[in-house]
């Protein structure tokens, strides 16, 4: 690979289960340079970046940007599912950058989304309501549902784009329906605390499942993946309820949180969860779920839902955000 090129930058998106590294160069990912890398194979975020620069001969790197599936406070991100950190100081040791940074990986979502083509988005919900002109600097608002359970607002101004940091997926699991209340007292039991992320997630998948098997005097336990395998095949009904009440809650989410930040320049959906969930939207209702907000009905109409099929988005956004602190 070429050395010597002014401002390489390395980039990283580091979830729950995998991670991504590439380089940038001059602010755009280098798509050659792209790894994957299977968490469970290393020890550590460090070896894992360790690595990819020897396995690369990269060198001579300005700046590095990681993206990490956790909170992120005083520089030092802890990854939500996986027993990994990384700090500033780290970061620079290992890849001999001057400027870091670390941020949530909902937050590089979010700076992804201007530089996304069109091709990247599919639309769920198109706004019902009469067309109105988006305004100038409408807030964007990224939910990631995946290994964990997130979401990001990009909110644009004059100086450019922000993205506070926000641990979403904790927040308490909505409540409409006996259904509802009765799987948030099994997680409660579970867990001490019913959070949208013990649904949401990959892993609330199979907690799910697990309960709705349980209920009907069942033993089955399935992976994430097996449920999803099974409902392609319509050959499982706890499969299909355990994706039904998914979607439902899903939407649910989505509604709550358009009111709370009233995201007029779009919402959109990203990991790998809301991308198996996509075939099932419209067939368990998922607009029905958003627009049922009693009088806020209209208000809900102003929202367009876009699902982001972009897996490397995060590595754009690393490498936006980057040029941010830089100017």
């Amino acid at each position: 690979m070429p050395k010597n090129i002014n401002k390489i930058t390395l980039v990283a998106d580091v979830g729950g289960t995998n991670t991504r590294i590439a380089l940038a160069r001059n602010g755009s990912i280098d798509s050659t340079s792209i790894k994957r890398y299977a968490n469970r194979e290393f020890d550590s975020l460090h070896a894992v970046i360790k690595q990819y620069c020897e396995t690369l001969s990269v060198d001579q790197i300005t700046a590095s940007c990681v993206a990490i599936a956790g909170p992120v406070e005083n520089g030092t991100g802890r990854l939500t599912n996986l027993n990994w950190a990384m700090d500033q100081t780290g970061l620079k040791q290992v890849t001999g950058a001057e400027t870091v940074a670390i941020i949530n990986d909902l937050q590089a979502q979010a700076y992804a989304l201007q530089d996304l083509p069109d091709s990247a988005f599919e639309k769920v919900l198109s706004s019902p309501a009469p067309h109105q002109e988006p305004l100038r600097h409408s807030t964007k608002l990224v939910i990631g549902v995946g290994t964990g359970c997130n979401a990001a607002l990009a909110l644009t101004d004059a100086s450019g784009v922000r993205v506070p940091a926000s641990e979403t997926g904790h927040i308490g699991l909505p409540v409409r329906s006996q259904d509802d209340l009765d799987l948030a007292l099994y997680l409660q039991k579970q867990h001490g605390f019913a959070s949208v992320e013990h649904v949401l997630a990959g892993s609330g998948l199979e907690t799910v499942y697990r309960y709705f098997a349980k209920t009907a005097g069942q033993a089955h336990n399935l992976s994430a993946q097996q449920i999803m395998a099974v409902m392609a095949k319509g050959s499982d009904p706890v499969a299909r309820k355990t994706v039904q009440i998914t979607v439902r809650l899903l939407a649910q989410l989505c509604a709550d949180l358009a009111l709370i930040h009233l995201p007029y320049g779009g919402i959109y959906l990203v990991g790998g969860v809301a991308r198996a969930l996509a075939p099932y939207l419209q067939r368990y209702e998922f607009a029905t779920a958003f627009y049922a907000m009693g009088r806020f009905t209209q208000t809900m109409e102003r929202f367009e839902i876009a699902l982001v099929h972009d897996d490397y988005a995060a590595l754009t956004g690393c490498a936006n955000a980057l040029h941010g602190l830089r100017g």
